[in-house]
């Protein structure tokens, strides 16, 4: 005999979305989703929504884009508490999904979980999206999410933290070792190992202050971008992750033709928000020398062309084209 949960609208569908791209079709059903759905079901509604918002937004359909997003909200709203699977196949399954589509995603997932911080790695799809599009503010909103926000800042300390007691606890138990040797050494001569324990003991004195002296290095600064002069060396590591993503994005910003290789403003009051500030480039540093020589000594070539570069650039005006359409 049939189970009557066959035939029951609560009932998880274990159908991926086949209907035709229209709003109908999906709102429909999206309508058999519940709270309990699997994860296929509701990351094939939202990819079905997401492609349908794409084909409106091609077109100049505000209206019908305004429409897509609000059912897009009410998928997202299902899951009582989504897995961070479901967030990655949400937006790292997906072509067709826009700038607001990741960051929306990230941002439900993150009120529905409020204490786990989103990985970098899960941020990245997001970032790379929203830096195609050149959508800068959705950019830095992806990094507010994620390796920006409280929650992951939260995570690194506590790994700090971790570390320094664990390296607090072994250092204590060398320089204990270390006396108590001495000690019998002086009164009975019978610590031959005291040598070993006392060079173990300045191995992690000194193992502590190499690594807070480069840990701009290890925390990639300096490179694309630079912490403010008197930012705390805690800084450097608690928001590492940070610095890794928004070095992506101004390294994007440099190469739009408006810019000349320049920050733009937007991005450099995005950077002074977290204590950041841009690195001179050899380029620039060449062209201030070169204003500063009156030209002097200096002859013009023509530069190395990148074939990644050339596609980006041949990128960029193509969507220039389409807006002015």
């Amino acid at each position: 005999m049939l189970s009557r949960r066959l035939f029951s609208t609560t009932a998880a569908l274990r159908v991926p979305f086949s209907g035709p791209l229209d709003i109908g079709a999906i709102t429909a059903y999206s309508a058999k989703l519940t709270p309990s759905s699997s994860t296929e079901d509701v990351v094939s509604a939202l990819h079905a929504a997401n492609k349908l918002e794409h084909t409106y937004a091609a077109s100049g359909l505000t209206t019908q884009v305004h429409e897509v997003r609000e059912l897009i909200d009410k998928v997202l709203d299902l899951p009582e508490k989504p897995s961070l699977d479901m967030l990655q196949k949400t937006v790292c399954t997906s072509k067709y999904y826009s700038p607001w589509f990741g960051t929306r995603a990230m941002e439900v997932w993150q009120q529905k979980n409020p204490d786990t911080p989103i990985p970098r790695t899960v941020a990245m799809g997001p970032l790379r999206k929203a830096l195609w599009e050149t959508d800068f503010p959705a950019a830095f909103k992806v990094v507010d999410l994620s390796a920006g926000s409280p929650q992951h800042i939260k995570s690194i300390k506590q790994k700090m933290l971790k570390y320094l007691g664990v390296w607090g606890l072994f250092g204590l138990s060398i320089s204990g070792a270390g006396k108590g040797l001495m000690a019998a050494d002086l009164l009975f001569g019978v610590a031959p190992a005291t040598f070993h324990i006392l060079w173990w003991a300045y191995f992690a004195n000194v193992s502590i202050f190499s690594v807070i002296s480069t840990a701009g290095r290890f925390c990639g600064n300096g490179e694309v971008v630079k912490w403010m002069q008197g930012t705390f060396y805690s800084h450097y590591f608690t928001h590492a992750d940070e610095m890794k993503m928004v070095s992506r994005i101004v390294e994007i910003d440099r190469l739009m033709p408006e810019n000349q290789g320049q920050v733009s403003e937007e991005v450099l009051d995005a950077l002074i928000d977290r204590k950041m500030a841009p690195v001179t480039t050899h380029d620039e540093k060449m062209m201030q020398l070169y204003w500063s020589e009156s030209g002097e000594g200096f002859q013009w070539v023509e530069p190395e062309q990148d074939p990644a570069e050339i596609l980006w650039r041949r990128h960029l005006r193509e969507r220039e084209i389409q807006k002015l359409k």
